[in-house]
């Protein structure tokens, strides 16, 4: 079932998320540091549209990918839609660790985007922004 939220609502929720990712456990996991590629699985996706609202649902409601895969030697995100029609990469402009977390960015058919790594949990959070719509993506890392 999905779920429109107001675009400040939906901030929040994305504030909050990203908040509880940053507190910091413990040593890095085995793989979440950086030095071995990643499956990461989409969990949520909150997208949002000037004017309209957020709406709330799973990643084929809004024909993203399921899975994202990041090869950190290659600097690159590949992923695949359902039923895999459609295949996805974008190169890896910037990448930056920090205490807690691997931090990604790049830019794909004119839309920025930011991938944030928790090295403890793998817990997950992706934005995608352009001009009248973003995204907000929730899953978990692992390493492969």
């Amino acid at each position: 079932m999905r779920q429109i939220f107001s675009i400040p609502d939906a901030l929040a929720m994305a504030s909050i998320a990203v908040t509880i990712g940053m507190v910091p456990v413990g040593a890095a996991a085995a793989g979440l540091d950086g030095s071995a590629s990643l499956v990461c699985a989409t969990n949520n996706v909150v997208a949002c549209t000037q004017g309209s609202g957020c709406v709330q649902g799973e990643a084929s409601t809004f024909d993203l990918p399921a899975f994202m895969f990041v090869d950190f030697k290659a600097k690159v995100v590949r992923a695949r839609t359902e039923g895999d029609t459609r295949k996805i990469e974008s190169p890896i402009r910037t990448f930056e660790k920090s205490n807690t977390q691997l931090i990604l960015q790049g830019v794909e058919n004119g839309h920025g985007w930011g991938m944030s790594i928790d090295q403890t949990g793998g817990r997950m959070t992706t934005t995608v922004t352009g001009e009248s719509l973003s995204f907000m993506i929730f899953g978990a890392c692992t390493a492969l």
